[in-house]
């Protein structure tokens, strides 16, 4: 199957609005080669289009009146790879609607009015990489559903009301390198996360979490970014931010803590932001400890000294 992928990609491409073998009247269509990527963006549709070719390789029916999924509605598409329902009414994911796309690397239902996602809703989508669940009414996270997933490296959580994160979420993620769990009502930090040992991106920003115990990411020794600002985070523990030697980017800014996080063996960070916090004193080894920092921003908090800032060569904006 991936083999015929590629053969049908390999030729050129045409570009038409309803013209040509399963092009919808109301969307855009463009060849390259036997395959064909579908637009029907914006076009007032209450449901998906019936007369899809099944070398349909990218759908993107954003932006529509769609409230339901019917059962099979893409079981022609066997070599969808792409597949954008975002900005939609939709309440549910019924797991007929999706179940045949075992080539689908892309889902969107970003932006919908999804509460709830059964077990069975992302059954059989075993090649599937990045899912975005954003911006619906999600209470919890749809940790059943996310067990049929072995190959997802990005899930986008974010802008939900999800307030609690079971221990074992995200224990089928393993492959998982971006987590966005931004803009809910998380009250803990997550220890879910100690399962994604390829874990790149951590978002957790804009949520209630007061403490940040240590060791958290003791599962993540690949973590690049983390981003925990704007919350109200009154305690770090004194290992959270140890042994990281991948870390390049942390932000704590809109938080309370009153020390300033220790970071051996933490030595590649480049981009640090604490604004807005309690901090009154800096280490003298900071720079140190920290010697491929290049962007630095301590603004409004309580202190009152600094180190000596001579070994910090690589800082271009303090």
């Amino acid at each position: 199957m991936h083999l015929l992928v590629l053969v049908l990609l390999s030729a050129g491409g045409t570009e038409g609005r309803g013209v040509g073998s399963g092009c919808p009247a109301v969307c855009r269509c463009e060849s390259g080669g036997a395959l064909q990527r579908v637009d029907c963006v914006d076009a007032g549709l209450t449901s998906v289009p019936s007369n899809l070719s099944s070398f349909t390789s990218s759908l993107d029916v954003s932006m529509n009146e769609l409230s339901e999924l019917s059962a099979h509605v893409f079981g022609s598409l066997h070599l969808l790879l792409e597949l954008s329902l975002q900005n939609n009414h939709l309440k549910k994911v019924p797991s007929e609607a999706l179940q045949n796309l075992k080539n689908l690397r892309s889902l969107r239902l970003d932006a919908n009015l999804l509460s709830r996602l059964p077990a069975a809703s992302f059954k059989g989508l075993r090649s599937l990489r990045h899912l975005r669940l954003d911006d619906n009414v999600l209470t919890q996270v749809p940790v059943l559903a996310l067990r049929d997933l072995p190959a997802l490296q990005a899930l986008t959580l974010a802008l939900n009301d999800i307030r609690h994160v079971p221990d074992g979420a995200f224990s089928a993620l393993g492959q998982l390198l971006l987590l966005d769990l931004s803009f809910n009502r998380i009250s803990s930090f997550p220890a879910a996360i100690r399962h994604l040992n390829n874990l790149r991106d951590l978002n957790l920003q804009n949520n209630n979490i007061s403490v940040v115990p240590g060791n958290s990411f003791s599962g993540n020794p690949s973590i690049e970014a983390i981003n925990i600002q704007n919350n109200p985070l009154h305690t770090v523990g004194h290992s959270s931010f140890q042994l990281l030697p991948d870390l390049q980017t942390l932000s704590l800014s809109g938080s309370s803590i009153a020390e300033f996080p220790d970071f051996t063996g933490t030595n590649r960070l480049k981009t640090l932001s604490i604004t807005g916090s309690h901090i009154s004193t800096l280490p003298d080894n900071m720079c140190e400890e920290l010697p491929h920092l290049q962007r630095l921003d301590l603004s409004h908090n309580m202190i009152h000294s600094l180190p000596s800032f001579s070994s910090c060569k690589k800082i271009q904006n303090m």
